[in-house]
């Protein structure tokens, strides 16, 4: 800030460079949406690994291609990826995807009372107890044979300072109430915190050598009786759940805590993962209430809340669940009907479902659709609504092509699709890759994963302006194609703009075509290539991202030049790097702003206008060698 002189000497000042450093975005997160096993519903979650998405999607099933998209695409060489779990919303007469559930039941508390000797004597006592208006306390009055033996003002809070009987939970432990003449008539034992229900009580059962005793059963006013839990989401997997609970806590005298432990078996019955909760309690006022410490830590369970909640101001809630020996399994989960087109790509982004739930995910720069079913394909009005998407979201679509029978088939049907959008790539036929949950036979699987994992891995080590296409392009877990594609039929699908994958000796199967779906010759368009069209992305979202800081400043030479300094230095290094034609920056790129591109009457209207050019990487799609035979020349 400027400084202001008040007395004779030297004052420092710093002062800004002016250079704002613009920094790439990520290239190759690929968004992956449709079925899985179980995990969160309709929101983008991000993995790093196919262990984090089993761990948070579980493992390959038989009825998701989205697992083996996923799966392929890391063994590919993917490093990033969002994932939206889609179930099918369920019409009039179809199973909806449910999530299984247990019903605990809360322990009935219980005032035990007892005599303090055996004989039938004790038979002659009894206890009126009289409810106060405060929920924490009550009235107790002992009688024998009808006569009082003294008035007591009982609460069953350990907490609460104002009861003149201090009744401890701990069995056995307190002879407090009675007499001054017989201080040891009765005992208390085995006292839940729960408020008992008013009435009169006899004591009975006294023998020559048993005690006469009576249980008194009631609850909190206003508490639950049982509260419900259910899977974290829906799904079939929630009925291999399964909850124990235990009363090892760590005071023992708290009657309001437990420990809540839930399991997970896996087809054999053997516990995959489990997660335990310690000194949990049902009391919202609890530092550990059950409720937050599932929302906060449980990816297996969540505790619907109960139906009764509203405890009145000042009750003692201390409920809490009988130990159980066994595990319990939850009940009723379903994963309802399989999905459809409209699951995937629903007809409204309203209710962020399907491919918007990726609105709520700060960037993605592909997007894969596993078909809903294995051995379905999508409509073309759906692909249409993705690429459209993807437009919107700066993102490329990989498409799937259709599991045309050959090539003749492909040349045929690929043009009727009507795709034309620079904004997505189709890659032909579907790749032969062993199966781990069919004893590694070889199944066929849509290339998308594949495709994504080698445009990572390319990006990664070439950067995006390399094609991911070529010997480089493969993928060693790919065992072949469905259909195997010659020279000449290649030929006949590459100036149409179909990608296709081939497989040559000594290589193995590899990508070879890098098009997008405007990539037909016969269009001519600017964005042919799909690294031109990634390229350009990349950059439109790196400045876009990096030129934020412009918002709202003076709009004049001052910011142009600031403009000018950042975006040229963020062109440079992609120059450096290797991603423009040209020997030098002025050949292969410009960064205009100034006067010429913003006029006064741009300024007026607060708009700054930025001009950036490059010249494009192009890949060499065929290389031509002319060879010539040099005749034998006569000596001199």
């Amino acid at each position: 800030m400027p400084v202001s002189p008040t007395y004779p000497g030297v004052y420092v000042q710093e002062l800004p460079s002016g250079n704002r450093t613009i920094v790439g975005v990520a290239t190759s997160i690929v968004a992956f949406v449709g079925r899985a096993l179980r995990g969160p519903v309709n929101t983008a979650t991000r993995v790093s690994s196919f262990a984090d998405f089993e761990r948070k999607f579980g493992p390959l099933w038989t009825k998701s291609t989205l697992s083996y998209a996923v799966q392929q695409y890391f063994l590919a060489g993917g490093r990033d990826a969002l994932v939206v779990r889609v179930v099918h919303t369920a019409e009039e007469g179809e199973e909806e995807a449910a999530q299984a559930a247990l019903t605990v039941t809360l322990e009935e508390g219980a005032l035990s009372l007892r005599a303090t000797t055996t004989g039938t004597p004790g038979n002659d006592l009894s206890a009126v107890l009289t409810a106060d208006t405060d929920d924490d306390h009550f009235t107790l009055v002992l009688k024998n044979d009808g006569a009082t033996l003294g008035t007591f003002a009982v609460t069953m809070n350990p907490e609460d300072p104002s009861a003149r009987i201090y009744v401890e939970d701990l069995p056995d432990a307190v002879e407090a109430l009675g007499t001054e003449e017989d201080p040891a008539l009765m005992r208390v034992t085995a006292l839940p915190h729960v408020r008992p229900t008013a009435g009169t009580y006899d004591l009975t059962g006294g023998g020559s050598s048993a005690y006469a005793a009576v249980d008194i059963t009631g609850t909190v006013s206003g508490a639950a009786t049982s509260f419900e839990l259910k899977a974290a989401n829906e799904g079939l997997w929630g009925n291999r759940l399964r909850v124990s609970l235990d009363l090892d806590v760590a005071e023992e005298w708290d009657r309001e805590t437990f420990n809540l432990t839930v399991s997970e078996l896996d087809a054999d019955g053997n516990v995959a993962r489990s997660e335990t909760h310690r000194n949990v309690t049902l009391n919202p006022d609890g530092a550990r209430y059950l409720l937050t410490v599932l929302e906060d830590a449980s990816r297996l369970v969540e505790l619907v809340t109960p139906t009764t909640t509203a405890v009145p101001t000042g009750a003692y809630t201390a409920l809490r669940p009988a130990a159980t020996e066994s595990a319990t399994a939850l009940t009723g989960g379903t994963d309802g009907e399989a999905l459809v087109d409209s699951d995937l790509v629903p007809a409204s982004s309203a209710g962020k479902t399907g491919i918007y739930a990726l609105e709520d995910a700060d960037l993605f720069n592909l997007l894969c659709l596993p078909p809903a079913e294995p051995d379905a394909a999508l409509d073309t009005a759906t692909w249409a609504t993705a690429i459209a998407y993807c437009e919107t979201r700066r993102a490329v679509c990989l498409v799937d092509a259709p599991d045309w029978v050959d090539a003749d088939a492909a040349e045929t049907a690929f043009p009727a699709l009507g795709l034309t959008s620079d904004y997505a790539a189709m890659f032909y036929p579907k790749l032969r890759i062993a199966d781990p949950l069919r004893q590694n036979r070889l199944a066929s699987f849509p290339p998308s994963g594949v495709v994504a994992g080698i445009i990572a891995k390319t990006d990664a080590q070439r950067g995006v302006w390399k094609a991911p296409a070529g010997l480089d392009a493969r993928a060693p877990i790919v065992r072949g194609q469905a259909v195997n594609l010659t020279d000449s039929e290649n030929g006949r699908l590459n100036p149409l703009g179909l990608n296709c994958v081939r497989t040559f000796p000594g290589v193995g199967s590899v990508v070879w075509g890098s098009r997008t779906l405007a990539g037909a010759d016969r269009l001519a368009s600017d964005w042919k290539y799909l690294p031109v069209r990634r390229t350009a992305l990349f950059i439109e979202e790196s400045l876009y991202r990096g030129l934020q800081w412009a918002v709202f400043e003076p709009n004049d030479e001052p910011l142009w030049a600031q403009i000018r300094l950042a975006a040229g230095g963020f062109m440079h290094q992609l120059f450096r790097q290797g991603a423009f034609q040209g020997a030098s920056p002025k050949e292969a790129y410009m960064v205009k702003c100034d006067a010429d591109t913003t006029t006064q009457a741009d300024i007026d209207r607060g708009i700054v206008n930025v001009l950036i050019g490059f010249a494009p990487l192009k890949p060499a799609e065929f290389v031509i060698l002319s060879i010539q035979q040099i005749a034998g020349q006569a000596s001199a």
